[in-house]
């Protein structure tokens, strides 16, 4: 099977098109971040690649501007009407590859669990998801970086969980937040910040794949037997080496 893999399309002044689809494409997936609400980022999707499958994770950005359960709910709605794979702590087959999905955010600890704290504050002081991000309507609630963390909590059990699952195939992880230390730029690798884009995660190794984006860093390499991938296209103005056809050809999948 011919896989599209891509993320971070960000959608909006600078940038209002998606890749192409490659030559053979039977399954294009995308590590969030395609734009703000993640109702549109559906949709959007759906459009560009009417007639293909979709797997797609939601990255924070889809959120911006939302209260987060309700965009959660409707983009799950609308991804079962135009038959998109959003996986918000799900499953999907496409064929005998098995996609386990997420969003992921992060565990705070790249730094290890004393500084785990410093990490939250620096997070919820600097990062827009928690400027940008409502938790409840009524009463009001901001997102902050406790919310963050239980999702990952739950994210992470849930992978874990699957990945203990019997199965006769290829699996893939995809998350928007990174699962290892090499998702971040080098230049990032020193700040207390980079704990709220990636985790290391020792399990996720048991995949045959490891799908991740957010961190605008492109990166394709092998740990053992699992092949982690990045290729996201980022901001204009960062000059991210994207590759609109990135395709992998996962064996045995049909």
């Amino acid at each position: 099977m011919i896989v599209q893999i891509m993320s971070d399309l960000h959608l909006g002044p600078g940038w209002d098109q998606a890749p192409a689809l490659a030559d053979g494409v039977k399954l294009v997936v995308v590590a969030g971040d395609v734009c703000e609400s993640l109702v549109k980022a559906v949709e959007f999707l759906r459009a560009v690649y009417p007639d293909t499958d979709i797997a797609m994770v939601a990255g924070n950005h889809e959120f911006y501007g939302c209260v987060f359960k309700d965009e959660l709910e409707a983009g799950r709605k609308r991804a079962w009407e135009l038959g998109v794979h959003l996986l918000e702590n799900g499953t999907a087959f496409f064929g005998r590859l098995r996609i386990i999905g997420a969003t992921l955010w992060t565990d705070y600890l790249l730094f290890g669990p004393h500084l785990q704290q410093a990490a939250m504050r620096a997070a919820y002081d600097q990062m827009r998801d928690h400027k940008r991000i409502r938790w409840n309507r009524d009463p009001w609630q901001r997102f902050r970086p406790q919310e963050a963390l239980s999702l990952h909590v739950r994210s992470r059990n849930f992978f874990e969980a699957e990945l203990s699952r019997a199965h006769d195939g290829p699996t893939m992880l995809l998350a928007h937040h990174g699962m290892t230390w090499e998702a971040l730029d080098p230049i990032n690798e020193r700040s207390l910040l980079s704990a709220a884009y990636a985790s290391e995660l020792p399990f996720v190794t048991k995949a045959d794949f490891v799908v991740t984006g957010h961190t605008h860093r492109p990166m394709d390499f092998w740990r053992g037997p699992t092949r982690f991938i990045s290729n996201p296209r980022g901001y204009r103005e960062e000059g991210v080496r994207f590759d609109p056809s990135l395709v992998i050809e996962v064996p045995d999948a049909d």
